[in-house]
């Protein structure tokens, strides 16, 4: 349903405010009675802020990653290469940046190691 949205909007999206209403009409084309859920965090952004959306968080996924695979401290590149490996799996499956639990648990970590990749002391 998501890559449908996609195929109708896919350089501007629909917009975060009017991405629930667009999937639920999905849900009415193909008869479907549950609630609206987003099941990939990529396809989810893709679809609601287009590909300016799309290459924003793509953005804030990779460059880390370049610059955690660089880092010369190991312990800290083990760590920061698994955390954004760890939450890029999670992105395939589901939204959890959706849901505050899941974006607040997510931003806390991820500016955590950014604080530490910086050496700066707490």
């Amino acid at each position: 349903n998501s890559w449908a949205i996609i195929q109708e909007n896919p350089v501007l999206g629909v917009g975060v405010g009017n991405y629930q209403v667009e999937m639920k009409k999905q849900y009415t084309k193909d008869d479907l009675g549950f609630p609206v859920n987003t099941q990939n965090q990529f396809l989810y952004f893709w679809a609601a802020s287009g590909l300016i959306g799309l290459g924003a968080f793509l953005l804030l996924i990779s460059y880390p990653f370049i610059r955690f695979f660089k880092q010369e401290d190991f312990p800290l590149k083990l760590l920061g290469i698994s955390f954004l490996v760890f939450y890029s799996l999670i992105f395939l499956f589901d939204a959890p940046l959706n849901f505050q639990v899941g974006a607040m648990t997510f931003l806390v970590f991820y500016g955590l190691l950014a604080l530490k990749e910086s050496n700066t002391t707490f």
